[in-house]
């Protein structure tokens, strides 16, 4: 039986709540995050001043570095009760953390880059990962921001919510009056010459796209957005 809600513990430590009867709301979530020096003349201690990393379940990467990376795992290493892996291919590499129900990913341009040099880049940060999500925070808070870009939830049979939070998002809501509706207010625009609804309200910002051969069928996201009754983000 399909869960009719789903709740998400994004990576800044926020929760976002989904709600839709009768829909599958079972696949996992998916988040991006970037911690920035607050200073911005200043480098942080690992010598970045951002840094960004892929929120995903764990097991996630492994496909990636198969079928997308054309990689192996060279590197190895127990950390923060979860594993640091890197992974080169030919043309990249890619770095992460992997815990026992998420993993944080950042992609590296050089497949050369010292082992070392690649795992700097979780230096200074704690997670703590759960079935609810995974929080990353940094161990210098007053000197780095962490902050959640976007979320992103698949529903089956309709599509893509990418999710962002109303503060950091308003540029994307349409100047003119939307459709009202349960969830928020809705518009219809055109992406790449693909249709895409956005959903606003006071705590998110949510483009919804279709999937594979839906995604200029229009009925199907319509239905959905009818019978979602909620979609908000509850700051930490």
């Amino acid at each position: 039986m399909y869960g009719t809600t789903s709740r998400f513990q994004t990576p800044d430590g926020g929760l976002i709540t989904l709600a839709a009867d009768g829909y599958d709301l079972d696949d996992p979530w998916s988040a991006q995050v970037r911690l920035t020096a607050r200073d911005p003349a200043r480098l942080l201690p690992t010598g970045h001043q951002v840094r960004g990393f892929d929120i995903e379940f764990a097991g996630n990467y492994d496909y990636v570095i198969a079928e997308v990376l054309h990689g192996t795992v060279t590197d190895r290493l127990d950390s923060r009760g979860g594993q640091l892996l890197l992974a080169r291919g030919d043309q990249q590499a890619l770095a992460l953390w992997r815990g026992p129900f998420h993993e944080a990913a950042i992609w590296l341009s050089d497949p050369r880059t010292p082992t070392a040099h690649a795992l700097r880049y979780f230096d200074g940060i704690t997670f703590t990962d759960s079935a609810a999500g995974l929080v990353v925070e940094s161990q210098t808070p007053d000197v780095e921001e962490v902050e959640t870009i976007e979320v992103i939830k698949r529903v089956p049979g309709v599509g893509y919510l990418d999710v962002k939070n109303a503060a950091a998002a308003f540029e994307l809501v349409p100047t003119w009056a939307g459709a009202k509706a349960s969830a928020g207010e809705i518009w219809r625009q055109i992406d790449d010459d693909l249709p895409v609804f956005i959903l606003a309200n006071t705590t998110t910002v949510t483009v919804l796209s279709g999937e594979g051969k839906q995604k200029s069928t229009e009925g199907p996201r319509l239905e959905f957005l009818d019978r979602l009754t909620t979609l908000s983000w509850t700051e930490r």
